[in-house]
């Protein structure tokens, strides 16, 4: 889940902590409770390589959606320092 995760978390600049169990809860609330304002504000400072990125990681088709390895070497990933350092080793 952390590739999941990271598009949404990396752009506000920090990760949260709260227990699994709670972030479980608060994630089917949100998702029972669809898009709200605040998500489609939030999701407008998305930069336009993670937005590629996640359409093509939620691609329906199985033949266009991005492989792991495709997934490593995305400018999103590729171009980002946090990220970069990680990578190569």
């Amino acid at each position: 889940m952390v590739i999941g995760k990271m598009p949404f978390v990396l752009p506000k600049g920090a990760l949260d902590s709260e227990p699994p169990s709670r972030k479980k809860e608060f994630f089917i609330r949100r998702i029972n409770k669809g898009l709200t304002q605040e998500n489609w504000e939030q999701m407008e400072l998305l930069s336009t390589e993670c937005w590629h990125l996640l359409d093509s990681l939620l691609q329906p088709d199985q033949f266009k959606r991005l492989h792991a390895e495709e997934v490593l070497v995305h400018p999103w990933f590729t171009r980002n320092p946090y990220f970069n350092s990680r990578l190569s080793r």
